[in-house]
């Protein structure tokens, strides 16, 4: 890789020949130390290095490093391209800032730096009941007509109720259809031995 602005930028442009469908060949992305701490270059190198290929970046993916040592902290700009000088493969990072985030905190430990933040988790919340408010349960209880929101939630009770049941149901009919191909088989097996004692009785009347 060149060490000129005018060879890096060659480069880039020999990578995005690769793939001239690509509207966005190049990535972008920057790392951050808390404020007052610093890496030596080669330091940041080893972190930035070890953080693209987590990332899914090959080493055959161009990419070049640019150190900023100002106030609000040391950081790097980490320029790459997105397509693989082997083959023009292309990067896609998908949910990149979720995987981001795991990484810098996977690699905070292993590189020994400061515990900044840890990625959250991709489970997806349990749906809240919404609350019926104090007016529309006053007037519910006044008029004795469910409010909106009540009636909307019973209904969906209901309609859970009714899914379960249904889930249940169809359990039961796949039982009985498993015990109904279990009493064919025995049946089968019965009649192959009815056969075959049948076989062994005139096998024993023509020895007679």
């Amino acid at each position: 890789m060149s060490d000129s602005a005018l060879g890096l930028i060659a480069e880039f442009d020999t990578s995005k020949q690769l793939r001239p469908d690509v509207p966005k060949p190049v990535w972008h992305n920057s790392l951050r130390l808390p404020t007052g701490e610093s890496l030596t270059n080669e330091l940041w190198v080893s972190f930035a290095n070890d953080y693209m290929q987590r990332m899914g970046f090959s080493d055959t993916h161009l990419r070049c490093y640019v150190l900023h040592d100002d106030e609000a902290g040391q950081h790097i700009h980490i320029i790459a391209s997105r397509i693989d000088f082997n083959g023009g493969k292309l990067y896609l990072g998908r949910n990149e800032n979720l995987i981001s985030t795991r990484i810098i905190s996977e690699l905070e430990i292993v590189h020994g730096l400061t515990i900044t933040k840890a990625a959250s988790s991709t489970k997806p919340a349990q749906p809240k009941r919404k609350r019926i408010s104090r007016n529309e349960l006053m007037l519910s209880q006044r008029t004795g007509v469910p409010s909106s929101k009540e009636a909307l939630q019973q209904l969906i009770d209901k309609s859970l109720l009714l899914l379960l049941l249904l889930l249940l149901l169809l359990l039961l009919l796949l039982l009985l259809l498993l015990l109904l191909l279990l009493l064919l088989l025995l049946l089968l097996l019965l009649l192959l031995l009815l056969l075959l004692l049948q076989g062994f009785c005139r096998i024993d009347r023509k020895k007679h």
